[in-house]
């Protein structure tokens, strides 16, 4: 019992950087209809934000929030040049995004070099002891950060005007316009929003796990099981199967078959594309 509850501690706090990775994508898909597939170095870029903080004597909690706010107005500010705010066709926003995710990469590399780099903090990686049960502090921290984004996320969603105007963009773009709804700019904040998301899900785990500027490869593949199993800009479906999927890594490595652990995410791509490409939680594609 005692193991089946450490997995499940375990499996619950990776599967909150599955969500908030996740939620992020599906963020930006259902409000600019894109597909960001330089999410995942949004998500590299939140750690290096952190390293860099830390070594000029920020402190660990601090350089999270930070790191959310300014790789999300990097990544808006990319936006705006590079996919000018407006929806692009697939095929365009794909080459798009898959381009700044190369030279982001590059610029990484460039920076800090291709080696493993971590956060060091103390405090972070102390052990907490509930019976049999021991988790580190950052994988709390983890949690918490993952809860409190989604209820945030859904209270904007659902009380505020600029949630009302997300929503309106999402339903129908060229109707939001034509009411005075300025989407290109709800598009944009879409992509603040979604990206923060990433870079604090990549900061708060740069105490707990290495990092190298090629880690967003494997992040960007974990995202995408749980955007589209979902279903692209079903948030609702992003919260369930982020947890899953970080429950099945975990008991697949307690099962003493961790070789396989990596490969859960690829398997639900494959299943989610031949079976439902439109997510396993939505009736028809959109």
């Amino acid at each position: 019992m005692d193991t089946t509850i450490q997995l499940t501690v375990t499996g619950l706090s990776t599967g909150s950087i599955y969500l908030l990775v996740g939620v992020g994508l599906t963020l930006i898909y259902g409000v600019a209809r894109v597909t960001d597939f330089a999410i995942g170095q949004y998500f590299v870029l939140g750690g290096y934000a952190a390293l860099a903080m830390t070594g000029i004597g920020v402190p660990f909690l601090l350089t999270i929030p930070i790191a959310g706010a300014v790789v999300g107005a990097m990544a808006m500010s990319i936006n705006t040049v590079v996919l000018r705010g407006e929806a692009a066709t697939d095929a365009a926003a794909f080459l798009l995004t898959l381009g700044i995710a190369i030279v982001l990469r590059q610029v990484i590399v460039l920076t800090y070099g291709p080696d493993q780099q971590s956060v060091e903090s103390d405090w972070m990686t102390q052990v907490i002891t509930l019976g049999d049960v021991r988790f580190t502090l950052a994988r709390l921290v983890i949690l918490v950060l993952a809860i409190a984004g989604a209820m945030t996320l859904f209270l904007l969603l659902g009380r505020t005007r600029l949630g009302r105007l997300m929503r309106a963009t999402s339903e129908n773009p060229d109707v939001a316009r034509l009411l005075g709804v300025n989407s290109t700019w709800v598009a944009r904040f879409s992509y603040f929003q979604g990206t923060s998301l990433a870079a604090i899900a990549g900061a708060s785990v740069s105490v707990l796990f290495p990092f190298t500027p090629f880690t967003g490869n494997d992040i960007l593949m974990k995202g995408l099981a749980v955007a589209l199993a979902g279903g692209l800009g079903n948030i609702r479906g992003a919260l369930i199967f982020a947890p899953v999927l970080g429950l099945l890594e975990s008991y697949t490595a307690g099962s003493g078959l961790s070789e396989w652990q990596g490969g859960f995410s690829i398997l639900l791509l494959i299943a989610v594309l031949a079976w439902r490409p439109h997510g396993l939680l939505v009736r028809s594609a959109r």
